[in-house]
Order: C-alpha cells, then structure tokens, then sequence
C-alpha cells in the first residue's frame, strides 16, 4: 500500500511538473509576443517622425521601404543592458542603393526599447551562403559594434533614405575590413575639350579606404566628378559583382547634412567648468550664441537622431596619450563611449576638455573642440560604434559644418577664414594636431587668445 501511495505521489509530480514547463513554455511565447508589439509600436512611431521631416526628394525612398517591411519575419536580439535590436526584413521588390550579382538579404535594424526608438539603419547583406536566408543565427549586434562573428560575406550599412554609410566585410568568420569613400577636393573641371581651372568650381575624387581596427590598411580609386556633366546618381564598384549607387549631387558623395529642423536632440546642455578660457568658449558657443539648434539640424538631417542627450562638459587637469595615439598626437578632449541612463528615462554623456592642452589655447580651437567632441556624443548616442565614428563625420563632411558655426562666431578675427577653419576641423578629426595651422590656435598666436 505504501509503494503504491508513492508511486502515485511520484506521478503527480511528474505531472504538475510537465505542466509547469508548459506553462512556463507559453509564458515565454507570450512575452515575446508582448516585447515584439511593443518594439513595433515604438518602431513605427519613429519612422512616423522620421517621415514628417523628410526632404522631399528622399520620401518616396522611406515611404517604399516601409511599404516593403516583412513583419512576419522579425527578430529581437539582445543590443545590451538598455536595448534591443528590432530587426525586420525587407522584401527583394524594395530598391536598394546596392546592385549584386548574388543573393542578397536586406533588413531596417531599429536600436530601441519598451519606450523609445532610438534610430535606424539599411542593412543588405551579401554572402556565398545559399542558406542565408531566413537564417535568424546572424548576430546583428556585432555587425554594429564592428567585430569578428560567425559569418562570410559583406554587410552595408546605408541610412533610411539609402544614402551608403560603409560596409563590413567578413572572411572565416572574421572582420577583415571596413570600406568607407573619402573625398579628395580639387579645383578642376574636365570637359570633352579640355580641363579648365577654377577656384569657383569644385570637383571631387572618391576613394574606396579600407580600416581594420581603426588602421588604414587599404585604398582603391571609386570615382570622380571631375567629368559629370549632370547631377545624376553616381554608381561605383565596391567588390566583385556589386556595385552602390550612390545619391549624390556634382559634388557631394552620400548627401550632405541639410539645413532643415526636426525635433531637437538636445534635452539639456550644461558644465561644471571653472577654467576662464574652457568657460569664455563655451558661453559663447551656448550662452551667447545658442548654437545648439545648429547642431540639432546637421545631427538630425544626417542621421534621423530622436532620443534626446542631457550633455554635460566638464573639464579635467590632463588626459593621457593613448599607446595607439599617432605620434606627437595631443589629446584635446574625449567623451563617454557609453550612455548613461537618468532617472528621467533619458540619457547622460559627459564630454572632457582636457585642461592642460586648452587652456591657453585661442577660443576658436577650444569652441571647435567642443562641436568636435559634442559630435562624438550625438553619434554615440544614434549607435555608432566610436572606433569609426571619424570616417562617418568626414564622409559626411561634418567638420565642415563645425568650421562653419566657429566662423560665425568668430569672424571678426581676419585669420579666421572659413578654409582655415575648415583646416582645423580637419586635423582634429584626422589627428594631426601638430600641424602648422592647428600648432597657432593651440600657442594663441592665431585667434582670438584667452586674456
């Protein structure tokens, strides 16, 4: 009698346990439902924004990529503490900016949680793999963070409006390079007859450069505008059997940062700053001038940027040299690689001047390190890995915008000519403080000198 009550008793639990599991099972699927209707919701609310301020010209492009999403086929996956990857397929009717021989595969990845999208990005990828699709193993998260995973081919990344940003390329399931384009402005325009010289016109070579952990380790001519004859789509070849168009003017590779509004990207901008001539850049910048809807509108008409940033500049007594620096690289600043959330749902990143290198700097350099480094800020913010961050600022020509709000501002000085500030935005991205242009704003000899 007693085996038998414990046989029972065994039983039952066997039972209530498979049922247990069952239940937990359904829980699961349940959740996952619930998680994906949510990411949705906060998904389309951002393209929804994203869509009222469009430029005209790139609204058809967004209105037909959202006509063309597969909700059937979306995947959530784990981006880090704050967020997860929505991504969702994009059917073949959609036209990308890429042209390919093989198979390709495309999806909107959304950066976003239960209450916000954070931003977005066009993914196509390429491969040999016929089994690629519906291949739900791909690890979106570290072709964002732009490290080695378990996949052959080529992923591209392109904004929503398919404007080419780079594209990832994996071999043995390594990262063996990252391609950028990058300009090399010249002053020449060729006709059929003959090339005339003009300081008026400007003409433009395209590289294709390639980066494998942030070192140069490759370049291949893509294409000119020295010989358009129109403003039609450029088209380049990228790799074996695949080309990008990209949507450009006579001039320009990928678009340029408009001049439009959209929402504001800064919630609140303040300091903790004490050093006179740190703090004389700064009022002028955010105080005096108010320069921040400036940097809403190259940020936003870029990149489509939505949550907001508590921005915080700060000053510290020295900031070393990295080992990997350049040599004779001088630190200037730098700013959080991560975000930090506040109790008001938003986010906090602080920007460090480094005291010992600006303080008796002219106000120009100081100012431009500030737009530099708050740059820094947005696009971390939007995403975007800091280790290619430089490539993207230059690709989209955003120290030129820098150079231009510092030329506002300090215009009054004769040595502050727009290409001289356009040549000190330009060495900070590219390191070389050092240089000649760079070396006068760092003594004070040119600019306006902190009294």
């Amino acid at each position: 009698m007693l085996f038998k009550k414990t046989i029972w008793f065994i039983f039952a639990i066997v039972i209530f346990s498979i049922q247990g599991c069952k239940k937990t099972s359904s829980d699961k699927v349940n959740n996952k439902q619930v998680l994906e209707s949510i990411l949705l919701k906060k998904a389309n609310e951002w393209l929804d924004k994203m869509e009222k301020i469009t430029a005209i010209s790139d609204k058809s492009t967004l209105s037909s990529l959202r006509n063309n999403l597969v909700y059937a086929g979306v995947i959530i996956q784990r981006f880090d503490a704050n967020y997860q990857l929505l991504v969702i397929p994009v059917n073949n009717e959609f036209t990308s900016n890429m042209v390919s021989e093989n198979e390709t595969e495309k999806y909107l990845v959304i950066k976003c949680n239960e209450n916000i999208a954070q931003g977005g990005y066009f993914l196509e990828i390429s491969t040999q793999n016929s089994t690629l699709s519906k291949n739900q193993q791909l690890q979106f998260k570290n072709f964002f963070n732009a490290t080695d995973t378990d996949f052959e081919g080529q992923v591209a990344f392109s904004t929503i409006y398919q404007k080419f940003l780079f594209e990832h390329e994996y071999a043995n399931g390594k990262l063996s390079k990252t391609k950028y384009l990058f300009p090399e402005k010249k002053n020449t325009i060729k006709t059929k007859n003959s090339s005339i010289e003009s300081s008026n016109i400007n003409c433009i070579d395209w590289y294709w450069m390639y980066y494998l952990n942030g070192i140069l380790i490759g370049e291949v001519y893509a294409y000119t505008t020295c010989e358009k004859t129109n403003c039609l789509p450029q088209t380049t070849q990228i790799g074996n059997n695949r080309s990008i168009v990209i949507k450009s003017s006579c001039n320009d590779a990928g678009g340029t940062p408009g001049s439009g509004g959209g929402p504001e990207i800064l919630d609140t901008i303040g300091h903790s700053l004490v050093n006179p001539c740190l703090l004389a850049a700064y009022n002028k910048l955010f105080v005096t001038s108010n320069i921040s809807n400036n940097l809403s509108a190259m940020i936003n008409q870029t990149f489509g940027l939505n949550t907001k940033l508590n921005l915080l500049i700060t000053e510290v007594e020295n900031i070393p040299v990295s080992p990997s620096s350049p040599t004779g690289y001088i630190p200037f600043a730098n700013t959080d690689s991560n975000l930090v959330r506040n109790a008001n749902g938003g986010f906090d990143i602080t920007v460090r001047l480094n005291k010992a290198t600006l303080q008796n700097s002219s106000q120009e350099l100081i100012a431009m390190v500030i737009l530099h480094e708050a740059t820094h800020a947005y696009l971390v913010n939007q995403g975007i890995n800091i280790g290619i961050q430089h490539s993207i600022i230059h690709f989209y020509k955003l120290q030129n915008e820098m150079a231009a709000i510092v030329h506002n501002l300090y215009k009054d000085k004769p040595e502050n000519t727009l290409e001289t500030l356009n040549s000190l935005a330009f060495d900070l991205l590219a390191f070389q403080n050092q240089s000649q242009t760079t070396a006068k704003y760092i003594t004070g000899s040119h600019g306006t000198k902190c009294q």
